[in-house]
């Protein structure tokens, strides 16, 4: 199907009613102007593709722009008329005046309202629309056709007319004027794609491009189902001043009060689910779109032909974070996958490909700090900052922040960045050249990462070995399109540990076949690991793997030295607005020599799982561990009660099935209950000093162990147990704890800093993290020039492997050495 009939047809379909309307209707009702999401037609793999025949461009800073044609629009027919552009040559040394387009060549939705709307990504891929460059036609994605689309229409008098009638909907700090773009930059086809010379050229120009702009015009895609529902969310939520988000942490979004705190109308649950569809869009997920959208001063997005502002988009994403509301909102969409919702419209379902493409809040985070922090630009919303000061190490800090971000060209998650990271006083850099193998382009990255910062921190971006894709990667080198990040830094570039600040500068070689050397010292080997498996299920497990075997290793009381305050640790405790702990630092020894501080096994604990960080002190102060006693008391009591209530499966119903949820693999098999218990119960007697870790191989709570028997008998027949009922009530009786703030910040830390990583003891007796990959016999090295011990695993040959980066307790600081000789500092080989 001819690509303009397939885009009229689908448009007709969604006003099947208005068919029999004239023409005229579009002027007496300008509310239902809009550019729908256009899919690509079916088959167009398989069309002939035109392209244009480009001329070179004359100069190093030459640029092409297209200039869009206007047309006279009468009817919804014509705004499907393929747009008719001209190309123009110009220099950016001669200050043109143009715009620059932001977009995803791909599908720009990730949420449905019907699983028959998806298109591969191939076809998406496929230049599948014609335009009329300079009277012939040109090829171009379905996307950026809709974009074209848009930008023509609201340049038109029917959106004047259209705008005109919403003046209650455009405000400074949600909406945007529209105005004509005269000419506008547009990589699809400014660029000629199939000369890679040029095209990595043009890449080096990019921030050029982007910072000359007059404006960007961010396209995140046509209209559906969910969009417009959710852009007057965002006008809802813009009311909720900055002030308040904190103290709506815990709320309930479905709580008519919650909204009555706030002074703002109720958000229904289908109206959350249509901005979860509208941050969801694939434009957040995007690499390119960071220097697209950091670097020009003037943004306006668009979602359909409605413009929104930036600060607005960042001002719900900030209250999504800080309210933690943005995980009632990934719940609540996922509760409704496949099931009707009801939405200020007639109900319809809900379909997610993929569930990993929800809202990028982080990015917004990011990208808003870029702006306003590092680069100055004002905000209707927030005051703007003094520039930062140029920062030599950008290029490093730019990949951390935005590493999960996407490219269909792997390379381009490091080309994306590099003229970005110049603009923010990155010294040097590298040369785009799209020819380069992957693997090569991502290690000549690494390699100008350590050698620009002379330090060895940046091999804490080093991904798990179990996440890695792209195949012949040296172990030292990050895949750059993996998400296994091993480090515990809460802030890119900015660490508080100094592990090898003993050791001298950093040492960095090159050797052929991308072996790096460096030199450090070995501080320990792995003697025990353990999967954590997040708070609820802590300390269940038996043999060589357990918590309980883990913490065998440790003393009964470590000597860990706390550090006098160093100035990076200064550094990381004004950034995240921390204060030195007074309990700690009033001792007039600190300053000048650091202290020894005794620390039980239990507090080693729980300090590991924080990496010695939480709240506002550093380090956090002792009672911290009544949080961490507080949810294994509370686990281990959903499980009693699950014993004592659960022994005929056919008498429980819905709710007390769902509190159950928690408890994973071990309801409701009372054999696997049976053993949690008893696992659960023996690590908290142990870390109490309580119980031998060589006591009895099973121990239950007092509650459990008097009616262990009838328990037994009462799940063997599926029947209920009365004693069971009777221990269930003495329980909940005696539950007098409420959860609080802190409970919850306890909780997402912990969860967060064990993801993806392992427990690990040594065979000096220190507890730490590492990546999920660490196994027995791994060494922890302090490295010169890094400023934590990072994971090494010896090969038969006496070189070494990067498992990843650690957190070892006691050996984030370096406590100076009198004894410590050069000939203890030892040259490793990393392949």
């Amino acid at each position: 199907m001819d690509p303009r009939v397939s885009a009229i047809r689908q448009r007709l379909l969604e006003n099947a009613k208005q068919r029999s309307e004239s023409p005229s209707w579009w002027h007496r009702n300008p509310r239902r102007i809009t550019i729908p999401l256009i899919s690509p037609p079916e088959n167009c793999e398989k069309r002939e593709r035109k392209v244009l025949a480009y001329d070179p461009l004359p100069t190093p800073t030459s640029i092409r722009l297209l200039q869009l044609h206007p047309e006279k629009l009468e009817n919804e027919f014509d705004v499907y008329i393929p747009p008719r552009c001209s190309l123009i040559v110009k220099d950016l040394d001669d200050a043109p005046v143009y715009d620059a387009l932001s977009y995803t060549w791909g599908c720009p939705v990730a949420v449905y309202s019907d699983a028959r709307q998806v298109s591969s990504d191939a076809a998406w891929a496929v230049p599948a629309f014609d335009i009329i460059c300079d009277g012939k036609p040109i090829s171009v994605t379905a996307n950026l056709y809709a974009a074209l689309l848009s930008l023509r229409l609201r340049a038109s008098s029917a959106a004047r007319r259209y705008f005109q009638s919403l003046p209650q909907e455009v405000d400074a700090t949600t909406m945007q004027s529209v105005s004509p773009p005269l000419n506008i930059w547009i990589d699809q086809i400014c660029i000629n794609q199939s000369d890679l010379e040029e095209r990595s050229a043009q890449v080096m120009l990019m921030s050029r491009i982007y910072k000359q702009a007059e404006k960007c015009s961010i396209w995140l895609g046509g209209d559906d189902e969910f969009s417009r529902t959710g852009l007057e969310t965002v006008k809802k939520l813009v009311a909720v001043r900055p002030e308040m988000f904190q103290g709506l942490l815990g709320t309930d979004i479905f709580s008519a009060q919650t909204y009555e705190s706030m002074g703002i109308e109720l958000v229904k649950p289908g109206e959350w689910v249509a901005l979860y569809a509208l941050l969801s869009r694939t434009w957040f997920w995007r690499s390119w779109v960071v220097q697209e959208a950091a670097l020009p001063e003037n943004l306006s997005f668009c979602c359909g032909i409605l413009p929104i502002t930036f600060d607005a988009i960042f001002h719900v994403s900030e209250l999504l974070i800080r309210s933690d509301w943005a995980n009632s909102i990934k719940n609540l969409s996922r509760k409704l996958q496949g099931h009707p919702i009801k939405a200020q419209g007639p109900m319809r379902s809900l379909h997610q490909p993929n569930p990993d493409d929800g809202p990028n809040l982080s990015m917004l985070r990011h990208l808003f700090g870029l702006r306003i922090g590092a680069l100055g630009f004002s905000s209707f919303l927030y005051s703007a900052k003094k520039p930062c000061e140029p920062d030599p190490r950008s290029f490093s800090h730019v990949l951390e922040l935005f590493h999960d971000l996407r490219a269909t060209n792997p390379r381009d998650k490091i080309y994306a960045f590099l003229t970005l990271a110049e603009e923010l006083g990155q010294v040097g850099t590298i040369v785009p050249d799209y020819k380069k193998p992957v693997e090569e382009v991502f290690r000549d990255a690494m390699q100008f990462l350590l050698q620009s910062s002379n330090s060895l921190n940046d091999l804490s971006i080093k991904e798990d070995p179990r996440r890695t894709k792209i195949p012949n990667l040296q172990s030292w080198v990050p895949d750059f399109t993996s998400d296994g990040r091993t480090s515990l830094r809460t802030h890119p570039g900015l660490s508080p540990w100094s592990a090898a600040g003993h050791l001298g500068n950093a040492h960095i070689a090159f050797h052929l076949g991308g072996v790096l050397e460096v030199r450090g010292l070995c501080i320990g080997t792995a003697c025990a690991v353990h999967d954590l498996g997040g708070l609820a299920n802590l300390g269940i497990g038996n043999g060589q793997e357990s918590l309980l075997h883990l913490v065998k290793v440790l003393p009964e009381y470590s000597s860990i030295w706390i550090p006098p305050i160093t100035p990076s640790l200064r550094a990381h405790l004004e950034t995240h607005e921390m204060v030195p702990n007074k309990d700690v630092y009033h001792q007039v020894l600190i300053e000048q020599e650091g202290i020894m501080d005794r620390q039980s096994r239990l507090e080693v604990f729980w300090r590991t799982l924080l990496a010695n960080s939480f709240g506002r002190e550093f380090p956090p102060i002792r009672r911290t561990v009544d949080l961490l006693l507080g949810f294994w008391k509370t686990s281990l009591q959903t499980r009693m009660i699950a014993a004592g209530l659960c022994s005929d499966p056919d008498s429980l119903d819905g709710p007390v099935y769902g509190m159950f949820s928690q408890l994973k693999g071990a309801f409701p098999n009372w054999e696997i209950l049976r053993s949690s218990i008893s696992d659960m119960y023996r690590a908290q007697m142990f870390f109490k000093g309580e119980q031998s870790s060589d006591a009895l191989s099973e121990a239950f709570p007092q509650g459990v162990a008097a009616i262990l028997p009838e328990l037994e008998s009462a799940w063997v027949e599926r029947r209920v147990s009365a004693k069971g009922q009777a221990m269930v009530r003495e329980i909940i009786n005696g539950m007098q704890r409420q959860f609080t703030t802190d409970d919850n910040e306890f909780q997402k830390q912990v969860e967060a800093n064990c993801s993806g990583r392992r427990l690990f003891a040594t065979n000096k007796g220190q507890l730490g993290l590492g990546p999920e990959s660490t196994r027995t016999d791994d060494e922890f090295w302090v490295l010169a020039g890094a400023d934590a011990p990072f994971v090494l695993r010896r090969q038969p040959d006496g070189r070494y492997s990067l498992i990843g980066e650690a957190y070892v307790h006691g050996a984030m600081f370096a406590r100076p050495d009198p004894d410590l000789a050069a000939k203890d500092i030892k040259t490793v080989l990393i392949i």
